[in-house]
């Protein structure tokens, strides 16, 4: 199976509450290490990105170690490659971070998409919000049997000193009318659906079924939405018809280790079964336990480290 990753490999450094520092590679490089250790031996994963001249090699030897990873779609630029800062110890609620984004890349276009060539499954995670242009979603559509948004960064703003900060934006359509499965965050969805991103899980869910029930070519909602609550698990909103249903999936209780790129490997477990099952219920269980392993594990994880995190989990 071909499943093209679209977004950006970042440079992460990583503030933990209890102060230590993690540097690692970020972005879409977690959710290529989870699909590649789920999956190596039976897909083929194509990124899609620019990657900066300060962090090919370092890209090139990450690769070198995975299985299934072509970097044949990779455009290598001479521009600083993106780097964030994610501070937990500032953030106001636990398990939330404060952002600070360097380097913005320029957003992919159709002809990027186009030259990835066909695929079974695209995956689109906006990892700064200028990851691709929303025209480029229409080309990864028509060459892709499925197609799978992370928004992510789409419900952020950067500011000045390149701290990040929900905002509202009214082009929400042009991203949501595409794809057959969209994932988010609470606040991430709050901020689609009009909300407050500190509002309740309960009243951003309802607000999120009540868009799905009431879409119109203005505002088009996938087919399924998931709504990724960290510890809480994962609500799957599901629309048929006039319809939609909404299914609750528990996470696994654990002590978690690193948060960083658990919501990716969340979207890489979905896909990776998904691909096989067309249930995106089943696909919503396995994603929240391959993202628990995850957050078991400090930064994007090896192969190895998450391997072994994997099985610790099945253990308990």
């Amino acid at each position: 199976m071909r499943i093209i990753v679209v977004g950006t490999i970042v440079l992460d450094s990583i503030d933990h509450s209890g102060g230590d520092v993690t540097d690692s590679l970020g972005g879409i490089a977690h959710t290529i290490s989870v699909l590649s250790a789920l999956g190596g031996k039976r897909h083929r994963i194509v990124p899609v990105c620019r990657v900066g001249s300060d962090c090919r090699h370092r890209v090139e030897d990450w690769v070198a170690g995975l299985d299934g990873v072509s970097l044949e779609a990779v455009t290598w630029t001479d521009a600083p490659n993106p780097r964030v800062r994610l501070c937990y110890a500032e953030a106001a609620d636990e398990g939330e971070r404060v952002e600070r984004l360097q380097h913005a890349p320029a957003p992919l276009q159709p002809a990027d998409l186009t030259r990835a060539g066909d695929a079974d499954i695209a995956l689109i995670n906006c990892i700064t919000g200028s990851d691709c242009a929303p025209e480029a979603i229409h080309a990864a559509r028509a060459a892709s049997l499925r197609l799978y948004l992370d928004v992510h960064s789409l419900a952020y703003g950067t500011a000045a000193d390149g701290r990040r900060f929900y905002r509202a934006r009214d082009d929400w359509h042009r991203w949501l009318a595409v794809p057959d499965a969209v994932q988010s965050n609470r606040a991430e969805a709050a901020t689609i659906c009009g909300l407050s991103p500190a509002d309740e899980v309960d009243t951003v869910i309802a607000a999120a079924r009540t868009r799905m029930q009431r879409s119109t070519p203005q505002a088009l909602t996938p087919a399924v939405w998931l709504l990724t609550l960290g510890a809480a698990g994962v609500a799957v909103l599901q629309r048929a018809n006039d319809e939609v249903t909404v299914t609750r999936v528990a996470a696994p209780v654990v002590d978690v280790v690193d948060p960083t790129g658990a919501g990716d490997a969340f979207g890489a477990g979905f896909v990776d079964h998904w691909a096989t099952t067309d249930d995106p219920v089943s696909a919503a269980r396995v994603g929240t336990r391959i993202a628990t392993a995850a957050a078991l594990v400090r930064g994007a994880p090896s192969r190895g480290a998450f391997r072994h995190a994997l099985a610790t989990l099945n253990e308990e």
